[in-house]
């Protein structure tokens, strides 16, 4: 990959900077985390270590894996996944502003879940799919270019700086755009109606700006929602998840014996 795009190596660094303070909060100082068995068989509300156990175990893992494909680039002569008749379609850069949104309404998540069933759902439907993608983005040959355009505003510029990047197309099919969107919609759906409202439309809206802005071909975009839907559909069997329903009306001590969440 150019080096000029540092995104693919800072991602990494982060990832491993926030695993190295997961080990020492979760395993050596024996915080809980939202995956320990202890979490699981109580009625209390979800604990500040098991939200942030989120960020520091599953949103770094993803980072070190994400940063992994944007440092490895596109593939050499990559496949474009645009179909012939989006080439010419316009950029309509002001759309540039719901998608940079995606890239900090995951960080509230861990904080926004409702209850420990809620967290777990949207842990688990973003790992499987983190898995899928992942695996797609070194396997197939596939890239996004974006759409062409003239900036002529602050949102242009911004679409410009962002897309320009060598390294843009590594990520394109499926859009993980795509998938923050429609899983955070998800975890906000079990707050209240007002919530599920609220997500939905921003979900909508985002997924419609990966198109909009030029970032995304249709077919990113469709691959996207079509993997997070068989994923959330095979997570209604999950036996965590389960779990943590079930056992909800259960209470256990608030100070349990401090121990190595990581199995280290």
């Amino acid at each position: 990959m150019d080096a000029s795009s540092p995104w693919g190596p800072v991602l990494c660094g982060l990832g491993l900077v926030g695993l190295v303070v997961a080990l020492w909060v979760h395993c050596f100082a024996g915080k809980p985390t939202l995956f320990h068995p202890r979490a699981s068989s109580t009625s209390e509300a979800l604990s500040f270590w098991e939200r942030l156990s989120v960020h520091l175990i599953v949103y770094d893992l993803w980072a070190l894996a994400f940063g992994a494909v944007l440092w490895r680039g596109p593939a050499k002569n990559y496949l474009d996944t645009h179909l012939a008749f989006e080439r010419s379609w316009a950029v309509y850069p002001a759309w540039e502003w719901l998608y940079v949104t995606v890239y900090f309404v995951p960080f509230l998540m861990p904080w926004l879940a409702p209850h420990r069933a809620a967290l777990r759902r949207y842990v688990w439907q973003f790992s499987w799919i983190s898995v899928i993608s992942l695996t797609l983005y070194f396997a197939l040959p596939f890239g996004s270019p974006p759409r062409p355009f003239v900036p002529d505003s602050v949102a242009g510029h911004l679409l410009q700086w962002e897309t320009q990047r060598p390294d843009f197309a590594a990520a394109a099919l499926p859009s993980f755009h795509v998938f923050w969107a429609l899983v955070c919609a998800g975890l906000l759906s079990a707050r209240s109606p007002a919530w599920v409202v609220a997500g939905a439309l921003w979900a909508v809206a985002a997924t419609i700006s990966c198109v909009a802005n030029g970032a995304h071909a249709v077919l990113d975009v469709v691959a996207s929602v079509v993997i997070y839907f068989v994923v959330a559909y095979q997570g209604r069997g999950s036996a965590w998840i389960a779990e943590a329903e079930r056992e909800s009306g259960h209470s256990r001590s608030r100070h349990p014996r401090p121990s190595c969440d990581l199995s280290c």
